[in-house]
C-alpha cells in the first residue's frame, strides 16, 4: 500500500472515531453549548457516518479493523442518543424497546456458524431507524413541540420492536442451534 493510501486509510478511520468522540462530547456539555453548535455537532457525527463507508468502499479500504471502528462508533452514538433521550425524559419503554434490538443485533451479529452470521441486518431499514432517532434528538435540541418527538419516539420503538421480532423468528433455526450447544 502506498503512502497516499495509507493515509487515506487513517483519514477514513479517524473519520469513524470523530464519530465516537463528538458524541461524547455531546453528552457532556449539550446543556452548556448553543443549540446551534450541538445541532452542529450532531450533523457531523451523523454525516461521517455516510462518508466513511462511502471513502472505504470507493477506494477499497476496507479492513476488519475498520469495520470495526466503524461499527462501534455507529452504535456508540445510536446508544448515546437513546441516553439523552431518556435523560430528557421521553416515553421509557419505546427507548428501551430501541436499545434492546441495538444490543441484540449488535450480539448477535458477531456470531457464526459455519462461516455464515446467525443474524444478518438490512442495512437500509437500519439506516433509517438510526437516522429517525437522531432526526429526533436534534428536533428536541432545536425545541420542536414535545408531541413530534414524542411520536416519533413511539414509532421508532414500535418499528425496532417489530424488527427484533422479525429478526428472531426469521433466524429461528440459527438461534436454535447457537442455545443448542
Amino acid at each position: 500500500m502506498n503512502k497516499n493510501m495509507l493515509l487515506l486509510k487513517i483519514s477514513i478511520q479517524l473519520i469513524s472515531l470523530y464519530r465516537a468522540v463528538s458524541i461524547f462530547i455531546f453528552i457532556l456539555f449539550y446543556k452548556i453549548m448553543s443549540n446551534e453548535i450541538t445541532s452542529l455537532l450532531l450533523i457531523t457525527a451523523i454525516s461521517s457516518d455516510l462518508l466513511d463507508g462511502y471513502l472505504a468502499k470507493k477506494f477499497k479500504l476496507t479492513s476488519t479493523g475498520g469495520k470495526l471502528l466503524d461499527l462501534f462508533s455507529d452504535k456508540y452514538l445510536n446508544c448515546i442518543s437513546i441516553i439523552f433521550l431518556i435523560i430528557e425524559g421521553y416515553k421509557l419503554l419505546p427507548l428501551l424497546m430501541i436499545l434492546t434490538k441495538e444490543i441484540f443485533v449488535l450480539s448477535f451479529r458477531s456470531i457464526s456458524i459455519n462461516g455464515n452470521f446467525i443474524i444478518t441486518t438490512n442495512r437500509y431499514l437500519g439506516g433509517i431507524m438510526s437516522f429517525t432517532l437522531w432526526l429526533a434528538v436534534i428536533l428536541h435540541i432545536n425545541n420542536a413541540p414535545i408531541s413530534i418527538v414524542d411520536v416519533l419516539v413511539i414509532i421508532l420503538g414500535l418499528l425496532n420492536c417489530l424488527y427484533l421480532i422479525y429478526k428472531i423468528f426469521s433466524n429461528i433455526s440459527n438461534l436454535k442451534k447457537v442455545f443448542k450447544n
